[in-house]
Order: structure tokens, then sequence, then C-alpha cells
């Protein structure tokens, strides 16, 4: 019997599959060249009928195929391993979130941190380990992931860890999308930075307070009172800045040491920090000079008040390191808006009356001193003699 040669495609494009079929009479030959799992493999079979149709033998030269398949899934193994270590193995939490914020993967750091279980973690919404004041600083960014593949710009968040703790990272996120275009899932790269923020607060604290008693120093003050006075524009009310020196407070110094006279100034600042509102503002303006903003005040007597009573408190005695010591204070104070309404004049305003009242007490004593060594003279003959 002759035989019959005919080439037909198989393939989903012409050319990408290619099976040819040779009939003879005893056995059909099939022969399939670049087969879709690796186009350099070829694979051929030979199926052979005897003249009943039944299949004698079966014969499949695959071997490269076999070997291409083998190296590929060795390959995929490697990556897989590769990417978990570094996963893993990095410093920062990493979260991996389903388009509906659920966490699907998190690694070891992210356990660590936080406090959980892989699987406490897992199927976890993003959301119950963000701090609650930023669900909506949460939402907005999640609205602003329009487009896959787009990366947000890193910003600061804040997890609540198991047992309840803040944890505050910089988060380098975005929306991760297939080899199609289309959204798969949210990748969030989370570093702790609670160390950093910690020394940011130290260094602006140094930069901002006084060292020795903690008390606001001069230049916060005056971003205080701007502050102050602008809040005080929109209520109609009045504010008061108090300007306080200590008198006697040189001869502390003198006849104690510096060490006595820190020490009297922290009991100074506590004296004035307890009679004084929570509201109300105190700062150390530099050596002995202290000065207080009062706000919502209806009146000045209000704030002279407040001032009497906190010049009493200062000339209470103190005792320190077990001697019993004595000073006195003088207050300006300056009221705005009836006496100004520039914050630097205010200031300047209250310092001046300050140092009205200071001068006026130091000629009462002279004058007392007078009248007194005038009623006693043999007290001038023996100090002239």
């Amino acid at each position: 019997m002759p035989s019959i040669f005919w080439g037909i495609s198989l393939g989903p494009n012409p050319g990408s599959l290619a099976s040819f079929l040779l009939i003879v009479p005893h056995y059909f030959m099939f022969r399939f060249v670049g087969a879709t799992l690796d186009e350099h493999a070829v694979l051929e079979m030979l199926i052979a009928h005897t003249v009943f149709g039944t299949v004698t033998y079966f014969i499949a030269n695959g071997f490269h195929l076999r070997k291409s398949l083998a190296e590929q899934l060795e390959m995929s193994e490697r990556a897989q391993v590769r990417f978990r270590g570094l996963f893993d193995c990095t410093s920062d939490m990493v979260f991996i979130l389903d388009l509906d914020l659920k966490i699907i993967d998190a690694n070891d750091q992210a356990l660590i941190l936080l406090g959980y279980r892989r699987q406490e973690l897992l199927g976890k919404s993003y959301r119950d380990i963000v701090a609650p004041d930023e669900y909506g600083d949460l939402e907005r960014r999640i609205d602003a992931t329009t487009n896959t593949d787009q990366r947000l710009p890193v910003y600061e968040r804040t997890f609540i860890t198991k047992d309840g703790q803040r944890l505050i990272a910089e988060i380098d996120a975005g929306l991760i999308a297939d080899t199609h275009g289309s959204p798969m899932h949210y990748q969030a790269i989370s570093r702790d930075i609670r160390s950093r923020k910690a020394e940011e607060t130290e260094l602006y604290h140094r930069a901002t307070h006084d060292e020795l008693t903690g008390l606001y120093n001069r230049a916060l003050f005056y971003t205080v009172a701007w502050r102050a006075v602008e809040r005080v524009k929109r209520s109609l009310r009045k504010l008061a800045v108090l300007f306080i020196d200590l008198d006697g407070f040189k001869k502390i110094n003198d006849n104690y040491g510096h060490h006595a006279g820190d020490l009297m100034l922290i009991k100074v600042a506590q004296r004035l920090g307890e009679g004084i509102r929570t509201t109300d503002t105190l700062a150390r303006l530099g050596g002995d000079e202290f000065g207080i903003i009062l706000e919502d005040l209806s009146a000045r007597e209000e704030a002279q008040h407040v001032a009497d009573l906190l010049v009493a408190s200062l000339s209470e005695p103190y005792e320190i390191e077990g001697q019993i010591m004595r000073i006195g204070a003088s207050c300006g104070i300056s009221l705005f808006p009836d006496d100004e309404t520039d914050i630097d004049k205010l200031v300047s305003s209250a310092d001046m009356r300050m140092y009205t009242l200071k001068r006026d007490k130091y000629a009462s004593r002279v004058a007392e001193a007078g009248v007194a060594a005038g009623a006693h003279p043999h007290h001038s003959v023996s100090k002239t003699s």
C-alpha cells in the first residue's frame, strides 16, 4: 500500500506548534516541533499500531524538555529562597497587603517589633495595627494610590503593637501590578524610627528649653507669645505678659556659691509653676529673669492679682542644703491690647515696668536706711570712723 503524507498546523499561531502526520500501512508517526513549554525542546512521539489497531509501543524522546523543566523549577526554587532570605533578614518591617488591606504576608522583623506570632498577624486588617487617630490619613493615602506601580511619597505612620505600645515608623509603600498591569497587592516597607524621633525630640527640647529648670527658653517664649496673641485677637479677650526678676539673688551666689544659686532657681521655677494655670506659659528668659503669659483675661486686675500672689510666694524662705535663704522678686505687667499690640513691645513694656518697680524698691530701701541712720547718729559716726 503506498504511503500518504499530510502536514497540518495545530498551534494557536501559525508555526507555533506544528504537527506532521505520516501515514503508512501499519503505524502513525507524529512529530511536534516548538512545544510551548520550551521553544528549544523537540518532542517526538512514535505511535505504532498493528493492523488491528492495538498500540504496540510508545516512544517519547523528551529528554531536553524534561531537563529544561527541571532547571527552571530549580531556578525558581532558588529565587524563592533568596527572596525569602532578603524578606526576613532585612531590618525593616515588610508587609504585603491585598487590595482590601488584609495582611497576606509579613516578614520576621514585623513579627518581632509588633509582638505577634505569624498566625496571629496574617489575615488581620492593616487598620488593626495602625493608631486609630491616623485612620483618616491612611484612607487618604490609599485613595491617592490610583495608578498601579505608583509609589507613595515616604511618610510616617504610628503602629500599635500587640501590647498596646506606639511604634513610629517611616513608610515606603506602593501598589504592585502584575505583568498585565492589573493591581495585585500593596507593599509597605516600614522602618522603625523611634530612636531617631527620640533624638529629634531631645534636640528640639535642648533648643527650646532651659537646661537648668526645664522651662521654656526665651526663643520658645516669644513663639508661644505670638501664637497666644493671635488666639486672643479672635476671642476678643486680653492677654498679660509678666516679667519677673529676683531681688537679692546675687547675694545667694556670692555668699553660698553658684551651686546654691542653681538650686534656688530650680525652686523658684517650681513655685512659679505652682502659682499659674496649666493653660498659662512660664519661661526662664535668662539669669534670674522669668516670663509668664496669662491668657483669657478680662481685666488688668486679674493679672495684678496673679502677680501679687507670685511675688509673695517667691518671698517665702527657701531651705537649700540645710541653709535658710530669702530673696524677693519684682514683677512688671503689660496687657494686650491695652498697652501694646506688638509682641516685642509687649515684652519690653513689661520688662521696663519691672525695672521701674525694682528701682523704686531700691530707692525706698535707701530712704529707709537714711531715716534709720538719722535716728541713730552713733551708727553714722562709727561708720565714718
